[in-house]
């Protein structure tokens, strides 16, 4: 929650080419509306439902994940490019878009 009142809805911007090499979707900034490490989450997109996980080793934590089928559907996506994450159950299912 923030100053009362809860976080339905984010938009954020693509904002380099590493993200769409390795076809990431970065949640560093809106990590705390994630599920902790290693616990499944559902995200849904208008190519098809993914789960996912987010995962922590020794030396590291990842704070995104990986959507390559969705990427591979989506060519054109370029730094600069709007996307949004819609929770729709929090730390549970969450929904993907192009804004």
């Amino acid at each position: 929650m923030k100053g009362g009142t809860m976080i339905t809805r984010v938009e954020f911007t693509l904002d380099n080419h590493t993200q769409i090499t390795y076809q990431l979707i970065n949640i560093q900034d809106i990590r705390s509306l994630f599920p902790d490490y290693e616990e499944q989450f559902t995200i849904h997109t208008d190519i098809d439902d993914y789960e996912r996980k987010l995962h922590k080793q020794n030396y590291a934590s990842y704070d995104h994940f990986h959507l390559r089928p969705w990427f591979d559907k989506h060519p054109s996506l370029k730094p600069g490019d709007k996307l949004s994450i819609e929770i729709v159950r929090p730390m549970k299912e969450y929904h993907l878009k192009i804004v």
